[in-house]
């Protein structure tokens, strides 16, 4: 059975990478404090939800978008949150197709009424965290797209000559937090440009001039081929993270990642006379996840390059979840043990102390240490005794509910049997000198007693 005790909030970045072990060392800390801060900074809303779909974690941006707390959020369904207005068919389909399917949800648009903010448009993306250590997760990131929806359909009206709705519309696009920009004819002459995108260009030019002339350092990165494929066929285009090289400042071209939306603006006769292009510049994001990748990085390979033995067993089966290389050197055993009930892979432990001494652990949520612990391990089929320093201690999840135990431990075999030795020596040195009738005693060098 497993204990819980009262639930506290959490950061993403400890639902995704949990500390095993005892005393995390000041890199991995630092490095947990480093991808809070990135995860915090983010516009975009997260959330971590665990396979029954209870919310583990959320940032700053779900709670301030969505107008709730940590209270209101933590520890409950999705489906129960804001009164049920998150439980629609179409988040039901999509979380149930990832569990199922195992396969990630990309942009799907989803509309709800929630009861504050009222109506709106969410663009979802679904991924499946399968972690080395902790139950799988799902992560959801929320886009709300109300506004580039409205925006969207209220620029497809610019052609319709309506002086007031243009100068509705050019007002709001200058100053959206995305960058807009419309290209006229198969040149791509600038027509319009907003604040973000000279922002972006590095406030250059642009107005009258074509695509090239203005931006020569996109040629062959693929977007003046882009824009003719609309203009030739019509089709839409979007791009996810598209890299780009730009000159901010002439001569010093700066690596950025764009998210971009483009498609064709055709006048009353419908046909093809520009380009609508509409986008975010999303490069800190993808910095800052890949420094969190590279966390994760850093974080597995402690545990994994460890010289202590260290290994996960959750369950009241203690299936084993992770296990270092010393461990697996130790139980003579390879990584496909990963997944099976430690006694199943390993037998020849039922009849000692271990399953005890490990169920303990799990059920009472008290800490177990013990040093020059005696097995019977079979070697090449073979019982071997071997002696081990061993620390067990309850493996708990965000929540504190305790879901295995954590094995951190040290072979002293060799330790053991020196030690026995030299006690059997001592016992074998006094038994002699008893039994001799005459005087024994101990002398320096030089015959001095």
């Amino acid at each position: 059975m497993s204990k819980a005790s009262k639930n506290k909030p959490t950061t993403l970045s400890q639902n995704l990478f949990p500390v095993v072990g005892i005393g995390a060392s000041a890199e991995v800390l630092e490095a947990f404090s480093f991808t809070d801060a990135i995860i915090a900074a983010l516009h975009e809303p997260l959330l971590v939800l665990d396979k029954n779909c209870i919310i583990k974690s959320a940032n700053k941006s779900f709670y301030k978008t969505f107008q709730l707390t940590e209270d209101d959020t933590l520890g409950k369904s999705l489906f129960t949150l804001q009164q049920g207005c998150w439980d629609t068919p179409a988040l039901r389909k999509e979380l149930a197709k990832i569990q199922k399917e195992k396969e990630k949800t990309i942009e799907e648009e989803i509309t709800f009424t929630f009861p504050v903010i009222g109506e709106r448009i969410i663009c979802i993306n679904i991924q499946p965290i399968n972690r080395e250590t902790g139950e799988p997760l799902i992560l959801l990131a929320l886009d709300d797209i109300t506004l580039r929806k409205k925006a969207e359909e209220l620029l497809l009206q610019k052609a319709s000559g309506l002086s007031q709705q243009y100068q509705m519309l050019h007002n709001y696009f200058m100053e959206a937090p995305g960058f807009f920009v419309t290209l006229k004819g198969t040149e791509h002459i600038f027509e319009f440009a907003n604040t973000m995108y000279y922002q972006l260009t590095g406030n250059r030019e642009l107005i009258g001039k074509k695509m090239m002339e203005a931006l020569p350092e996109l040629k062959g990165q693929g977007f003046v081929e882009i824009v003719d494929e609309i203009y030739k066929t019509g089709k839409p285009f979007i791009g996810r993270e598209m890299p780009a090289l730009i000159e901010k400042v002439q001569g010093k071209p700066e690596q950025i990642f764009v998210d971009l939306h483009c498609q064709a603006i055709k006048n009353e006769e419908a046909n093809i006379s520009g380009i609508l292009v509409f986008g975010y510049d999303v490069t800190e994001q993808i910095l800052g996840r890949k420094n969190i990748e590279a966390s994760e990085k850093r974080f597995s390979n402690i545990l994994s390059q460890s010289i202590m033995s260290i290994g996960i067993l959750k369950g009241a089966e203690m299936v084993v979840t992770f296990v270092n290389e010393p461990l697996l050197k130790i139980w003579g055993k390879g990584p496909e043990i990963i997944g099976k009930p430690l006694f199943e892979v390993m037998p020849e432990l039922k009849s000692q102390q271990f399953p005890k001494q490990l169920n303990d652990v799990y059920t009472t949520g008290i800490p177990y240490a013990f040093n020059e612990n005696r097995a019977i391990l079979l070697n090449n089929g073979k019982p071997e005794e071997r002696f081990f320093s061993v620390i067990i201690q309850p493996y708990t999840e965000v929540d504190n509910t305790i879901t295995g135990v954590t094995v951190i431990g040290v072979e002293v075999t060799d330790y053991v049997l020196a030690k026995k030795q030299i006690e059997e020596s001592e016992a074998k040195f006094r038994t002699l000198s008893e039994t001799i009738p005459h005087m024994i005693w101990t002398a320096t060098p030089d015959g001095n007693k």
